[in-house]
């Protein structure tokens, strides 16, 4: 029930006083431990669902109408109107419809591109009303069928002879990249491959870190995918020599996607990667990214430094991001001037300046972080540090009042310093500029439903680095043999090193100390490493010592 639109909700309830601040956090870290909407939550915990449908609508402007008053058959008669497509993708029901104007029952009220759209389509005013959505998605999917597909059944040959060679169409190929899309989007996914070799031609999709292979025969459609893929997202279909960069919006479960689209050329032909910016599937909220309570005050100490670096490292995928832009959301405050420097800006923060390079033009990161200073800027956040350049100006902006936020590119906290002096940054220069570095791992979280309790062997000890004294008693978790592979995990938990820079680790840096006997100095001031943190995961049963092998 208005799954996505949690902080919405949020700042409904907190505005009308019916629970505390310190209440409604709670409800929140429960929505979120358990993948529910914060809607159902507040239901669940006894809250009258009118009042809460009262809410929305004044919130909205979109009126309530009782479900006896919904005239389902003369809204059986109008399907046609609306195909399939537009009404599940919207949450959008045509109950009526007169010569002026169109009636719309929806499902998410907060879709603020819903009446724009629909209106375009049907060439006349909407007018939107809402009742309970699950009745609303109820009847949607009455009248129109359930379109969610086992995603493991998607096959490019479904439908028989019509997408064999012979009888390709447009038509065709535009309903089937658009099925591909919506389905991985229902799954979860973060990105999308499609991928030519010599003989075939292979799609597959990330699921928590992952990748699932889609059953297809689509060997010789991989160009015309590729094809349909660069239109939709305005590149240059003729051009299949260079990378090519480009976004796509698309509508699916009733709220907007955007999807960033890269291609590359290969031996076979061109390699298509979407990624998935679904702002519903991303709370940017530190207390929500399940960090151990010491590591998030030690954040909460280093992001509200006056000046200086703040660094979140780890390979691409393990949430740097979300990490900085969570840090970001917390300090937007009306005092605060803050701008922000990406390739690409992944999700829009309101009060935030945010900037997106253009190569092509010149427009790179140190040449934008060079205009932010003449911004008068109280922070700065740059998507990565890449270079010597934008490393040296990054330290200089830090130095003179600034306090930047960037990812690097390392596998531990500590390497960030040899990184930067690798860059060509003076390392007195690190040791003055450096606040902290949070390194981090993301791991497929455990299913406590189909998950099983036991004591782990000596040898798994030993591959973790671990004592069994350590355990204190307690025990692993792992997957039941009897589930599938896809069933055992559903969504992720994090791992974290967080480095708080204190006079002898900046003597260390001063002195040229190897990145070992830095860690060694760090360890010794009270720093967990990824692998400390991955034996809290395990005892919580949050995941397996399979995952903690792979990531760390």
């Amino acid at each position: 029930m208005y799954k996505g639109n949690d902080q919405e909700i949020y700042d409904l309830v907190l505005e009308a006083g019916f629970v505390s601040r310190e209440e409604l956090d709670q409800l929140r870290k429960r929505a979120f431990e358990q993948d529910q909407a914060l809607a159902t939550v507040f239901l669940e915990k006894g809250m009258e669902l009118e009042v809460l449908l009262g809410l929305v609508s004044k919130e909205t402007g979109v009126p309530m109408i009782s479900q006896g008053s919904i005239d389902l058959i003369r809204a059986e008669r109008l399907t046609d109107r609306l195909p399939k497509k537009l009404a599940l993708g919207y949450g959008a029901l045509l109950v009526d419809e007169s010569e002026e104007h169109c009636d719309l029952l929806v499902a998410n009220p907060f879709d603020h591109n819903l009446e724009a759209d629909l209106s375009h389509f049907l060439e006349k005013q909407v007018k939107l009303w809402m009742s309970d959505p699950i009745f609303v998605q109820k009847h949607l999917e009455n009248l129109y069928g359930d379109d969610r597909e086992d995603p493991k059944d998607i096959s490019v040959v479904d439908a028989g002879a019509v997408v064999s060679g012979d009888s390709l169409n447009d038509a065709t190929i535009v309903d089937y990249v658009e099925m591909l899309i919506q389905k991985s989007i229902r799954e979860g996914a973060s990105d999308i491959h499609f991928e030519p070799f010599e003989n075939s031609y292979r799609i597959r999709y990330r699921v928590d870190g992952n990748l699932k292979e889609i059953p297809s025969h689509t060997g010789h459609l991989g160009d015309v995918i590729t094809s349909r893929i660069k239109v939709m997202a305005g590149l240059n279909i003729a051009e299949k020599r260079i990378p090519q960069d480009g976004r796509i919006q698309v509508q699916a479960m009733g709220r907007q996607v955007d999807i960033r689209v890269s291609t590359l050329p290969t031996q076979f032909g061109e390699s298509v990667v979407l990624r998935v910016l679904d702002k519903s599937n991303v709370n940017l909220d530190l207390d929500l990214l399940g960090m151990p309570e010491r590591v998030l005050q030690q954040l909460r100490t280093a992001i509200h430094a006056p000046n200086g670096i703040f660094l979140a490292t780890g390979p691409t995928g393990s949430g740097k991001t979300t990490t900085l832009y969570c840090a970001l959301r917390e300090l937007n405050d009306p005092e605060s001037k803050l701008l922000t420097v990406e390739d690409p800006v992944e999700y829009d923060i309101g009060g935030v300046v945010q900037v997106q390079t253009h190569a092509m033009i010149g427009l790179d990161f140190a040449r934008v972080l060079r205009a932010f200073l003449r911004h008068d800027p109280d922070r700065i956040l740059l998507g990565e540090i890449r270079d010597t350049e934008t490393a040296r100006i990054a330290v200089q902006a830090s130095l003179t009042g600034h306090m930047v936020f960037s990812s690097l590119h390392t596998n531990n906290a500590s390497g960030a310093v040899t990184r930067f002096v690798d860059m060509g940054v003076e390392p007195y220069l690190v040791a003055a500029s450096l606040v902290a570095v949070i390194a981090q791992r993301l791991l497929r979280r455990l299913n406590p439903e189909v998950s099983e309790s036991y004591a782990p062997s000596d040898f798994e000890l030993e591959q973790l680095g671990f004592a069994r004294e350590d355990l204190n008693g307690r025990l692993f978790c792992r997957g039941n043999p009897s589930v599938e592979e896809r069933d055992l995990f559903k969504g992720r938990v994090g791992l974290y090193e967080m480095l708080s820079v204190n006079d002898e680790f900046r003597e260390g840096i001063t002195g040229m100390l190897s990145h070992t006997e830095l860690e060694r100095i760090a360890i010794r001031n009270g720093m967990d490493t990824l692998r400390v943190d991955a034996l809290r995961v395990l005892l919580d049963g949050l995941s397996t010592t399979k995952e903690v092998l792979r990531y760390t």
